[in-house]
């Protein structure tokens, strides 16, 4: 016997996002309400005061929002969300580190992350069968056919 191929690769694409967290949204919220705007009010024409206010905007984003990146596969599950990534690399750091505590907390974490990002997923599978759309647990006779139009 032979091992089989791979008919396709594994495409890993990389996106570029802000992950919001609470703490960091009070944070920004606690600054724009405090923040006094001088440098839009100061400024003299409209053009200046927008892009004074853009500036402002952008620079606290990216404090309080920093950019980061992630790797998502073509072949990731569902559920496989940037979350569990996450936790997964930190629970993996600890094993390497030899963190016992931290691993088996981390461990945990992860598995219950995933068990309830499955049931929600299947839930919403689910959801959209019981509407009457097709989904992977919609029975066969229950499979809308789109008509054309008038």
């Amino acid at each position: 016997m032979q091992p089989r191929e791979k008919s396709s690769t594994n495409r890993i694409v990389k996106r570029i996002c802000r992950p919001i967290r609470d703490s960091s949204l009070r944070s920004f919220g606690q600054w724009i309400t405090s923040h006094q705007w001088y440098e839009v009010l100061t400024a003299n024409s409209v053009k200046e005061k927008s892009e004074a206010m853009h500036n402002t905007l952008q620079s606290k984003i990216d404090q309080f929002f920093p950019r980061k990146c992630i790797r998502l596969h073509q072949s990731d599950k569902p559920w496989m969300t940037p979350a569990v990534k996450s936790l997964m690399q930190a629970r993996q750091k600890a094993f390497a580190s030899n963190d016992v505590a931290t691993w088996k907390r981390l461990k945990n974490k992860v598995q219950r992350k995933i068990k309830d990002l499955k049931k929600s997923s299947l839930q919403r599978k689910n959801k959209v069968t019981e509407e009457g759309k097709c989904g992977p647990m919609a029975p066969r006779d229950q499979v809308l056919v789109q008509h054309e139009p008038f």
